[in-house]
């Protein structure tokens, strides 16, 4: 019986791609700015979970059964409006994968064969932050816990009583066979009952990034079974809570973290609740600790103070050190950069939490005698030991918030801020205090800005903002100027030729303006562009995430994208093709058609290769095997070749 040939006809088509210089920036930016006012949470009052999200946590309260699918896309941040559309889209990707092992008689294979089928369909590419199940779905990224759902939904009617095993750096799988518990490292193609000795090479233990524990020992991932937790199922929801909060807190939003991080505490119940709990604190050391090696001293500080929300007394003790260290940092870096007042403010916040800290002690005593120096020879405003709000305060105030002007008429912006800053922390009720505040951090900004220094200067218009009513009343937020700082920055940046600090200052730009068009256009093509390179090297797993986002930001750029991952698809499957591995063929193919499944090409080729490799199967004997391969490629147009296997197999 002869085999079918490849169906040539693949090719790549792509508009023409034109970056539009206006205003760029970044959804996850090299820092996040931390606010003057510390408490990241300062005013915000977290909201209690409504509608579908308030009856899936009073049910896991209750500790009755959770439809896993829907509770593991809220808990990945799918709004109630999209949950049916984005339930329909997880059930049918892992419905073939479900079907295909259910064919396999022996439980162990069957559980071998949907571990690694959900792989090669689903799972293609390890990302430590991907826990949302959308992004495995969408981009094929994923980590231990958004790979342990899958892998638990897809078991359910499968293999018996899937449920979740937690430790206090991992998350993984386990069932039961013919009474035995079996361990399921989902993370891996070949972790269905893992000799974890193989599985956990250096290499892929560094892939995992799982990190340390919470008394900062490294974690060993490989004896680290022998102290999981079996908890149910729901516990990976929770897990996916209190991951999102890590992220959210680095892309810059605390408040949604702080929302995450209550619903992941209220799934947490009984017997759950305390390693729930070490597993929230943990992963906040742990993302916190790599970010203080990296010195982003400013984006580990959220994450630090969301930790203590709630965390028993003996568990304080690392959040705490590690918080006041933060402080110190940030004061000492202001201090470097001669902003003795800005820094004498974080040394007293890390006195403050009751940390002793000899270096943060040694330099507080430094500010306050740099500031004696630099002021020694004005006339210093008086009544600064004066009570808050008091008359000499208030005279005080009005002194320095003249002292602020006159600085920023001299373009000496680090003092006017200083001075105005100390106005108002004399008396916070003084309008012109208040005013002086306004004036110099718009002013220090908009220079910060002109120097490429949006971060900075987003800083101070972030700080500016709390005083926007008083100072000038009706006056627009300047989220939107600090989104024009990042864009008009970004245009920079593509001018002298570096696009991927362009592209991230887009997203940092997005996040202040999300509904400017021209952004969406500028950040879509830079990314479909770099998209198209990638498919170029056959790296599909990279080029999708990028084709996903481009989609996202401008959709009339996903025709393109959808034919950018089939021509991809087309690509991966001619080497084996020639040599004639037909189920390697039918796996690209049937990745290509989930990116891009109005593809007649892909189609074609598809039903060819599912016709040879039941040709093969014919051949070995396995008409069973045989059958099914036919009966989908039917579903790919495949005819008279079809029907002819099928008389010889019946």
């Amino acid at each position: 019986m002869a085999q079918r040939s490849l169906v040539i006809t693949m090719r790549t088509v792509i508009a023409s791609l034109v970056l539009l210089c206006s205003a760029p920036a970044l959804l996850r930016a090299d820092t996040v700015t931390l606010p003057t006012s510390v408490d990241v949470r300062d005013g915000f009052t977290v909201p209690s979970p409504v509608g579908r999200e308030a009856r899936m946590i009073a049910d896991a309260q209750a500790g009755r059964g959770l439809d896993m699918v829907d509770a593991a896309l809220l808990a990945s941040g799918v709004p109630e409006s999209a949950l049916k559309q984005q339930r329909e889209r997880l059930v049918a990707a892992v419905r073939p994968v479900v079907e295909r092992a259910a064919r396999k008689k022996d439980p162990l294979a069957r559980g071998k064969a949907l571990l690694s089928g959900l792989h090669a369909a689903l799972l293609r590419r390890y990302d430590a932050n991907a826990t949302e199940i959308t992004r495995a779905l969408e981009t094929g990224e994923f980590n231990c816990v958004s790979s342990a759902v899958l892998f638990v939904i897809a078991a359910q009617g499968l293999l018996d009583n899937p449920r979740a095993m937690l430790t206090s750096t991992h998350a993984f799988a386990r069932v039961t066979v013919e009474g035995r518990a079996v361990d399921v490292e989902a993370t891996s193609p070949h972790g269905f009952d893992p000799d974890r000795k193989k599985i956990f090479t250096p290499a892929f233990v560094e892939q995992l990034g799982i990190g340390r524990t919470l008394d900062g020992r490294p974690a060993d991932p490989v004896n680290a079974h022998k102290n999981a937790v079996e908890l149910p199922a729901v516990s990976l929801v929770a897990a996916i809570y209190g991951n999102r909060a890590v992220d959210l807190v680095k892309r810059g939003d605390a408040r949604a973290a702080a929302v995450a991080l209550d619903r992941a505490t209220r799934m947490g119940q009984g017997p759950q609740k305390t390693r729930l709990a070490e597993w929230r604190a943990t992963i906040l050391v742990n993302a916190a600790a790599d970010l203080m090696e990296q010195n982003r001293h400013a984006d580990a500080v959220p994450l630090l103070q969301l930790g203590l929300d709630g965390v028993s007394d003996d568990k304080r003790g690392p959040l705490l050190h590690n918080l006041a260290l933060c402080y110190g940092k940030l004061g000492e870096e202001l201090l470097d950069k001669g902003e003795p007042q800005e820094a004498l403010r974080w040394f007293e916040l890390a006195r403050g939490l009751g940390v002793s800290l000899p270096s943060v002690e040694a330099r507080r005593q430094k500010v306050l005698a740099a500031l004696a120096a630099r002021e020694g020879n004005d006339k210093r405003c008086e009544g600064q030991d004066s009570p808050t709000e008091s008359a000499p305060a208030k005279a005080a105030a009005g002194c320095l918030a003249e002292l602020s002007r006159v600085r920023l008429e001299r373009k000496d912006y680090d003092g006017s801020v200083a001075a105005a800053r100390k106005a108002v922390s004399l008396s916070p009720s003084e309008v012109n205090a208040r005013i002086a505040v306004w004036n110099a951090l718009n002013q220090r900004g908009f220079e910060r800005c002109e120097q490429d220094r949006p971060d900075l200067a987003e800083r101070d218009y972030k700080e500016a903002e709390r005083y926007r009513e008083v100072a000038v009343k009706g006056s627009p937020s300047l989220a939107v100027k600090a989104g024009s700082c990042w864009g008009a920055a970004a245009s920079r940046m593509h001018q002298r030729g570096d696009a991927k600090l362009a592209e991230a200052w887009l997203f940092r730009a997005l996040m202040h303006q999300p509904d400017d068009d021209a952004l969406r256009h500028n950040l879509a093509v830079s990314q479909l562009a770099r998209a198209r390179s990638l498919i170029d090297q056959r790296s599909c797993d990279e080029a999708r995430p990028l084709v996903v986002s481009a989609a996202h930001w401008a959709p009339d750029v996903a025709d393109n994208g959808r034919k950018l991952l089939a021509s991809c698809a087309f690509k991966r499957a001619m080497v084996p093709w020639q040599e004639k591995r037909w189920g390697d063929v039918v796996e690209e193919l049937r990745r290509g058609l989930r990116d891009a499944p109005d593809s007649v090409e892909l189609r074609k080729n598809l039903a060819s290769a599912l016709h040879n490799a039941a040709i093969d199967h014919y051949n070995a004997g396995d008409c069973g095997e045989a059958m099914a391969l036919v009966k989908e490629a039917r579903g790919y147009g495949l005819g008279a070749e079809a029907e002819a296997l099928e008389q010889r197999c019946r």
